[in-house]
């Protein structure tokens, strides 16, 4: 593996800070060109201290120090950019951009006439009762231990069930085996998750441990810097329930994945879902000082932003990715602009992290052979030739905790499910099924580091692909490795690893190599793969972009998944079974090559950024990766 050259690298660096100036929109006011106007900017350099002396000579103004980074928020006006762009010490400024939740409502909305008149309305009792972000819109600001729905106030020690009415059942516990993983004693107890998102409120089922400890452990208000939990978007709460829900359901069973974990909540979305840049920087950053503090283990991440960078150019990767380094498992949405190739936003584009796409059940939760991804799910490669979404889980009519004047349950009361319960979709809520799976992980195992964690999830996921025909009904780019499965992610004998093999992830934080994936279009705008057998996995290595083959469209069609014996007799529901029969996952097979598996992974350790060969000869970028043109 090469490393650039000096030369080389400042020429990397000056594209893309040419092609993020041109493409970020900021989350401020937009440049009016007037030497006068300030917009905030995200300025990189070459320490942080740097960046603010240089900042603050120039007359612009310091938000917040970035040091996970190396730089700032700040506002500045165009002269003051010009001046600063001059400055050897600073690398690069890029536009404060927008991040957006990944959650949308399953059961339509009104037509827009309707939408207004509703709007109208809500905005009118909104006054009347002076609700706004500092509101209590749930109980997160000055709480007086009352909950809605119980007979008697609930104090540490009752409990989340403590006389609760009406909590409703959830299914994807048992699609993703979570149940079989409980039985053997894991919980997720003793790790705690960070929920970067609109807040966290206090509902009975994320307040409380199974045992009726209190459990939200760490909390942190980005936006209002309010010391209480609360959300009034109630997006942060919805993920946080699918995460740990630990309330049990009318089925007898706790309603989320990992009910005995720890949760942290991060505020950095506002009211209607939307965080800055600079903001997210800044929960990313909270969570890595914390991170002892709290032992946290994983951070979910479920808001994504269009790609308008390759992935090492964009501030929030760089984060994550820093998160990632220091043993963090950060999970992330892969967006919901499916169903096209090219279709998986930020930070889902980055190689590093685990990225999640959706399934659903269609409302058959007991059979498989119905189960498909739904259109919303963004698809890969990503515009540096990765293979995304890593995985697919359940996402479609997830019901979880929220509270009743939060902003979306207000927006889909249709969507109420029982007491403080809605039913929304998405692939936020598939990244929070994972995160849940991983936390369960961790508690088995402590000691897995997150490349681990995430080579795991993708030797044990399920794929979509008829063994008797070979023919696989979604490509690699829009199932990744196949659906989630938590009882063989935690216990299976699984060999080989780590998933990014060949990477090194310091010197690519360091800018001094990065990385290009294997995907490709060819010159009939199918998207195939280098340097394999491009019929790998029964042809879901090669895709026009949109089509679902007909042979293979869900987990069906004959082969593997039909006669439903090996998963409803409850053969390997059991852990000592999983043990016994883990040889079927260890070597590969399923995934019809072995080499896949045992090789580390093909798609992330090409390299393909370091010796310049797509930069130099324009290759990669202007055959239609970026559509518009790219450089």
């Amino acid at each position: 593996m090469k490393t650039k050259s000096l030369f080389a690298r400042s020429i990397y660096l000056l594209i893309v800070f040419i092609f993020l100036a041109t493409l970020f929109v900021p989350a401020a006011s937009a440049q009016t060109g007037a030497s006068n106007q300030y917009s905030s900017y995200i300025v990189q350099g070459t320490s942080v201290d740097v960046v603010v002396e240089l900042v603050e000579r120039y007359g612009g103004t310091v938000t917040s120090r970035l040091e996970i980074i190396n730089g700032v928020g700040a506002t500045l006006s165009q002269a003051i950019l010009n001046e600063l762009l001059s400055e050897p010490a600073i690398t690069t400024i890029t536009p404060n951009a927008q991040m957006q939740v990944d959650s949308i409502s399953e059961k339509g909305g009104d037509d827009d006439g309707e939408k207004d008149k509703k709007d109208k309305k809500e905005k009118s009792e909104n006054k009347k009762a002076k609700v706004d972000d500092e509101a209590d819109w749930n109980y997160g600001a000055g709480w007086d231990g009352k909950f809605e729905g119980l007979d008697d106030q609930p104090s540490q020690g009752n409990g989340p069930n403590m006389r609760f009415r009406n909590v409703p059942e959830t299914n994807y516990p048992n699609i993703t085996g979570a149940t079989a993983v409980w039985n053997a004693g894991v919980t997720g107890d003793g790790v705690a998750v960070a929920i970067i998102d609109t807040g966290l409120a206090i509902h009975p089922g994320t307040l409380f441990d199974p045992d009726g400890h209190i459990r939200i452990t760490g909390w942190k208000d980005f936006v209002t810097g309010r010391r209480i939990p609360f959300d009034p978007n109630g997006h942060g709460t919805h993920i946080a329930g699918v995460i740990g829900n630990s309330q049990v359901g009318a089925d007898g069973e706790w309603n989320g994945v990992a009910p005995g974990v720890d949760l942290v909540g991060i505020r950095v979305a506002d009211r209607n879902g939307y965080a800055s840049y600079e903001k997210v920087i800044q929960g990313i950053q909270w969570a890595v000082q914390n991170q002892a503090r709290y032992n946290i283990r994983v951070i979910n991440f479920s808001m994504s932003a269009p790609v308008r960078s390759p992935y090492w150019g964009d501030p929030i990767n760089q984060a994550l990715t820093y998160a990632w380094s220091q043993g963090m498992v950060v999970v992330t949405a892969a967006g919901n602009a499916g169903p096209d190739a090219l279709s998986v936003g930020v930070p889902g584009n980055n190689p590093y992290l685990i990225t999640v796409g959706a399934f659903t059940d269609a409302y058959t939760p007991a059979d498989w052979t119905d189960d498909y991804i739904p259109s919303f799910s963004s698809a890969g490669p990503t515009n540096d030739g990765f293979v995304k979404p890593d995985l697919v889980a359940p996402g479609g009519h997830i019901v979880s905790t929220m509270m009743p004047l939060s902003k979306l349950a207000r927006e889909n009361r249709d969507n109420r499910v029982g007491n403080m319960y809605f039913e929304m979709a998405g692939t936020s809520q598939s990244a929070a099924v994972v995160s849940g799976i991983v936390a369960l992980m961790l508690e088995n195992n402590p000691s897995l580091a997150p490349s681990m964690v995430k080579y795991r999830l993708q030797a044990s996921a399920i794929p979509q692909v008829n063994l008797l025909t070979g023919e696989s009904g979604y490509s690699i780019w829009q199932q990744g490795a196949g659906r989630v499965f938590a009882p063989l992610a935690v216990f299976a004998n699984i060999n080989g690893g780590p998933s990014d093999v060949g990477m090194d992830i310091m010197a690519d934080l360091n800018n001094e190599v990065h990385y290009l994936g294997y995907s490709y279009r060819d010159d009939n705008g199918m998207y195939r793969l280098y340097g394999i057998d491009e019929t790998w996995a029964g042809g879901s290595g090669i895709w026009d972009g949109y089509s679902i083959h007909p042979d293979g469209g869900f987990w069906t069609d004959g082969g593997f998944w039909t006669d439903g014996g090996f998963w409803t007799d409850g053969s390997l529901w059991s852990v000592a079974s999983i043990l016994i029969n883990g040889g079927f996952w260890t070597d590969g097979g399923f995934w019809t090559d072995g080499a896949f598996w045992t090789d580390g992974g093909f798609w992330t350790d090409g390299g393909f950024w370091t010796d310049g060969g797509f930069w130099t000869d324009s290759g990669f970028w202007t055959d239609g990766f970026w559509t518009d043109g790219g450089f």
